[in-house]
């Protein structure tokens, strides 16, 4: 009861200074606001085409659509460039089967597998050419007395999750979350230079209720005030394919690490400025190698040390949670990430106040 009680105080305490309700709600909402909607242009201007039936109908198709678009052919299964809408790099990507001249020339309906992401709307104009083009072709095969209405292209569209909107939103939600962990280090090192530590020790408060109330309450109230941000988000952008648990189940993992680290930085280094300042550059750093981490396949020749090295990040793990919707090996690796860092800032608040 006395930690719960000192938790709700240090909570109160936190919730005065503005700068935290700044970092972790109000910049990251109105960021993510901005990127959402200013980066919201639909794709589509580029479509792939696998053509397997290599015939003299479906190089005509190909050249009807390059009128529109700028159409690559590609080769191989569609399952290999999947990826490729996914990441926004193209619109669609149409399959041509090799059965697709014999059928027009049997006055039979050709189908044209269609695979775009949910939020592709370029497309439509390419489904509309493919079928003005085989109704044109198929007047031309079939006998005068068949009607041109039992001559339909069927283009059968598969949508692909697109979660790249919800990635954004949780993983700069995070960062900007572990940026804020350099406002809770500033606060610790100043409580002990101005002797208010050392004056709580005279309490009947156990040093295990100061710490332990000082960190859970940074650690609950950075998961709190940071899935709220979360949520305003989703609910204003309409954030598709989102997972709510999944992303509150990422804040608080993140919010684990940050306390953590700022455990570990109050611990280590006695200086306020040099302190935060190193807050923000490592949140940066893990950031970056998670980023990159995650686009690795994407290069080719990529340094095996910098593979490894994104395997320290946790936001590498935070990806993998979403991309794969793997959940445990990836919380435990991240909770064994913050008891490296919880050990290593380990002390005993009568001996951190003489400092």
């Amino acid at each position: 009861m006395q930690l719960i009680r000192v938790v709700l105080i240090n909570i109160k305490k936190q919730m005065k200074n503005p700068s935290m309700l700044l970092m972790t709600v109000i910049f990251p909402v109105a960021m993510l606001l901005i990127m959402n909607f200013g980066g919201s242009g639909e794709s589509g201007g580029e479509i792939v085409v696998i053509d397997n039936s290599k015939s003299s109908y479906s190089n005509e198709l190909i050249q009807k659509l390059s009128a529109e678009y700028t159409v690559s052919t590609f080769d191989g299964e569609v399952e290999e460039h999947l990826d490729s809408i996914r990441e926004n790099k193209v619109g669609a990507i149409y399959v041509i089967d090799s059965d697709f001249q014999k059928l027009i020339e049997n006055n039979k309906m050709p189908k044209i597998k269609c695979y775009k992401s949910e939020a592709t709307s370029g497309a439509i104009m390419a489904g509309d050419i493919i079928s003005k083009y085989v109704m044109g072709v198929a007047k031309e095969e079939v006998s005068k007395g068949l009607s041109e209405n039992a001559i339909v292209t069927n283009i059968e569209n598969e949508n692909i999750q697109n979660k790249d909107d919800y990635k954004l939103n949780v993983t700069m939600i995070c960062y900007f979350m572990m940026i804020g962990g350099s406002i809770i280090t500033t606060e610790i090192i100043k409580l002990k230079e101005q002797k208010v530590l050392k004056r709580t020790i005279a309490t009947n408060n156990s040093d295990m209720d100061i710490l332990g109330g000082l960190f859970l309450s940074s650690f609950i109230l950075q998961g709190v005030l940071s899935s709220i941000a979360f949520l305003i988000v989703t609910i204003l952008v309409k954030t598709p394919n989102v997972n709510i648990p999944q992303g509150i189940l990422i804040i608080f993992l993140s919010s684990l690490v940050t306390t953590a680290i700022v455990l570990a930085v109050t611990r280590w280094i006695k200086n306020a400025t040099i302190a935060s300042l190193f807050t923000v550059v490592l949140a940066l750093a893990t950031f970056g190698l998670g980023i990159f981490g995650s686009e690795l396949e994407s290069f080719n020749n990529v340094p095996e040390v910098i593979t490894n090295l994104s395997v320290i990040s946790p936001f590498t793990w935070f990806l993998k949670i979403i991309n794969t919707g793997e959940i445990v090996i990836p919380t435990l690796i991240v909770v064994l990430m913050s008891l490296v860092f919880f050990t290593a800032g380990s002390f005993k608040l009568r001996e951190f106040v003489k400092e």
